[in-house]
């Protein structure tokens, strides 16, 4: 018996320590997914805006009537949450979870006028959306990928998650700053306004009338595939600017950062008090 009290006295605070760790190891890595998918439709009211926390990514397509499908480990779908709360549908998610299979909602809306992104999780689109005007703004590090067709859109990037876009038919206004990049293909846009004060770059393909860039920053703007007519150009920072102009080109700038233009613009009035040099 002494034997046995003995043995068990050198094993208890191993025992201790084993059970407490493994405690400690499902709070820190999370639930693992049991990699069963299973869809779940939720009903909730209509909305127009989609605002997403957590690492839930986010399908959108338009459709007729609104809807929200979740598709998730069967263990890990009550990890997400969806509640309308005024225009908004919010996803959220809660819990630690290490792994999964899929974490996905489906969301099918009529009108869709802004996007939120404050975590991880990504927002793509399944097929072209259409509307008026669009507000997207990513304060986290997930992605937005998006082929539209919309008259205006208002961007803005504050944390490292990119947005990536397709078909602008009207007015542009970008606002970089944090380290998340700006792509924007297949625009036809009357006025165009990009600020970067931030690292993240821009790059756009297109046509444009107006432009008016403003670089305060290390980010690039990468103009060259964007036709345009009008130009102006700020740029106090040390990143490089790439316009393609073909009217009048007016520039000022006060940093390190390089200007270069491509196109056969009628008027240049550039001048720089920085390091920055103008090349053509």
């Amino acid at each position: 018996m002494k034997n046995l009290k003995t043995v068990l006295k050198a094993i208890f605070p191993a025992l201790i320590v084993f059970f407490f760790g493994q405690q400690v190891s499902g709070q820190i890595f999370g639930t693992v997914g049991s990699k069963n998918v299973i869809t779940q439709e939720r009903q909730l009211p209509d909305f127009n805006s989609i605002r997403i926390k957590g690492t839930t990514d986010v399908v959108i397509r338009q459709g007729d009537k609104t809807a929200v499908v979740v598709k998730a480990d069967d263990n890990l779908i009550k990890n997400i949450i969806t509640k309308v709360q005024g225009d908004f549908l919010d996803v959220t998610a809660e819990g630690s979870i290490r792994s999964y299979k899929k974490f996905e909602v489906l969301v099918t809306i009529n009108r869709l006028e802004a996007i939120e992104v404050y975590g991880c999780g990504d927002v793509e689109s399944e097929g072209i959306i259409s509307g008026h005007e669009l507000s997207i703004l990513v304060n986290g590090s997930g992605d937005v990928e998006l082929d539209l067709d919309f008259k205006k859109l208002t961007a803005n990037i504050n944390g490292s998650g990119d947005i990536e876009v397709s078909g602008i038919n009207g007015d542009l206004d970008a606002n970089i700053n944090g380290s998340g990049d700006f792509e924007a293909s297949s625009v036809r846009l009357n006025d165009c306004k990009i600020s970067v004060k931030g690292a993240g770059n821009v790059k756009m393909q297109g046509s444009a009338a107006i432009v008016m860039l403003n670089l305060a920053a290390s980010g690039r703007i990468e103009l060259q595939r964007l036709i345009s007519e009008d130009v102006s150009v700020q740029s106090s920072g040390s990143g490089n600017v790439y316009v393609n102009v073909n009217g009048s080109l007016n520039a000022r700038l006060s940093g390190s950062g390089n200007l270069k233009y491509l196109g056969n613009p009628v008027s240049v009035d550039v001048l720089s008090t920085g390091s920055g040099s103008v090349y053509k």
